[in-house]
């Protein structure tokens, strides 16, 4: 198995997913300033699959955002 571990979701895995969704969070990128739109529906699916791969806090980021944790 790749990542040598015991069957467990690589934590790599489950950060990258919810910071791949933060790029796309118009919030976010407005925050740093960043000066490009951004994309609320693809923020709102990345930030779905950290949650499917376990990240509370995506659940949480979901939550503030009005959007349920899966379609």
């Amino acid at each position: 198995m790749a990542g040598g571990g015991g069957g467990g979701v690589d934590p790599g895995r489950v950060a990258g997913a919810a910071a791949f969704g933060r790029t796309y969070d118009p919030g976010f990128l407005a925050g740093i300033h960043a000066n490009i739109p951004g994309d609320p529906a693809a923020a709102v699916a990345w930030h779905r699959r950290a949650v499917a791969l376990g990240d509370d806090q995506a659940k949480d980021w979901l939550a503030r955002h009005g959007a349920k944790a899966a379609e």
